[in-house]
């Protein structure tokens, strides 16, 4: 099925509002937000929409990262020791790995201690992100990239069961410590991948104890934990014991220096984190105005109420609540079908496109929020 963009994009603005949720234990931090959509599960190599990959992103971790404070965005690394060493033809990628880093804690290692990461677990990670059995959502940022990878899926793809100690030539942990990764043609976005989900580190262990239940039994190497999976409506984070040392970052872009105000303190900050899973964004609001939700999208039918003439309403002033403003991550785009008989009508098309009127969907459902885009490209 063809779909083609016919009607101009909105980027859209989220107005954020931040409280102080009513906390029961004052000698906790304890972060409490919402999750607008249930999240499927704890799959890394299944973290292909939003609501998972934030949830994922609290447990499992990549090689590299992005700087949280500059702009434009940096690779930085994370589990990696340092940037790669790049080969001059840029094909070969040479990594050391972050020593004593440790998995979380689980029944699934010796007297359920977690063990040491290795470079090993990466190529592990990644041959299962290739397995056509597992059906990842994840295999098109690496499909064609790294020598040998296709052909070794390809090969058992047709086969019963699959073997990930048979050698890929892209894809080798040299020693322990040691990670080589050889492109199949040079592609410097590669690196990017590297600082995706997708990629995440996993433990073998792990994933073969929980078998099909390892989507609702994470264990990876990040800064949280998550005791109990329930895929109801609560979700409740606890700082991970064994997290190496982290900190906050001591350099920002100029429009961020303001937050440096914590800069070189070891991280995590939070001892706890609840996400309230509310699909419903009036419960969310009710929660949030009650002082059990820390900081909340403004939903458009309260928009009209809470921002007026441009600020944050008196009332919610009085509260003391604030209002953040930033640009959402999001392009919202309306397509059509071409295939269909009635769009072949090209002067049909044209009517349409010219009859649409942009600022009045702003206005209507969006409150003015969207920045039109000028093209299909954000």
């Amino acid at each position: 099925m063809k779909m083609r963009n016919i009607l101009l994009s909105l980027v859209v603005m989220t107005a954020v509002l931040t409280g102080c949720a009513k906390k029961q234990d004052a000698s906790e931090r304890v972060l409490n937000i919402v999750s607008p959509a249930e999240i499927k599960g704890y799959d890394p190599i299944m973290s292909d929409d939003l609501y998972s990959g934030r949830e994922i992103g609290k447990i499992y971790e990549s090689l590299l990262a992005y700087h949280w404070l500059k702009v434009p965005y940096e690779l930085i690394p994370n589990l990696a020791e340092a940037m790669p060493e790049v080969s001059k033809d840029g094909i070969t990628y040479t990594f050391k790995i972050r020593k004593g880093v440790l998995f979380q804690d689980d029944a699934a290692f010796p007297n359920g201690k977690g063990r040491e990461v290795e470079a090993a677990d990466f190529v592990y990670s990644i041959k299962r992100l290739a397995d056509p059995k597992n059906q990842a959502n994840g295999w098109w940022i690496l499909d064609g990239k790294l020598k040998g990878l296709n052909e070794w899926r390809d090969k058992y793809s047709k086969l019963a069961t699959t073997d990930y100690n048979e050698e890929v030539e892209g894809l080798k942990a040299l020693d322990k410590y040691t990670l080589q990764f050889k492109l199949a043609k040079p592609f410097p976005q590669f690196l990017y991948a590297l600082a995706m989900g997708f990629t995440a580190v996993v433990s073998k262990e792990v994933v073969e104890k929980y078998g099909k239940e390892f989507i609702n039994h994470p264990v990876g190497t990040g800064p949280y934990v998550l005791p109990k999976f329930d895929q109801g409506k609560r979700i409740v984070y606890t700082k991970n014991p064994t997290f190496r040392e982290k900190f906050y970052p001591t350099e920002a872009s100029p429009e961020f220096q303001h937050m440096l105000v914590d800069a070189g303190k070891k991280l995590p900050f939070l001892d706890k984190i609840v996400v309230d899973v509310m699909v419903e964004s009036q419960p969310a609001w009710l929660k949030f105005n009650k002082g059990e939700v820390d900081y909340l999208s403004i939903p458009k039918d309260n928009f009209s109420t809470t921002i007026v003439d441009n600020k944050l309403s008196k009332e919610m002033q009085d509260k003391g609540i604030s209002l953040a403003i930033t640009p959402a991550l999001d392009v919202y785009f309306y397509g059509f079908n071409f295939d269909h008989k009635i769009f072949q009508n090209i002067l049909l098309r044209k009517a349409m496109s010219l009859a649409f009127d942009q600022a009045q969907l702003n206005k209507l459902f969006y409150n003015n929020t969207g920045v039109p885009a000028e093209s299909s490209a954000p």
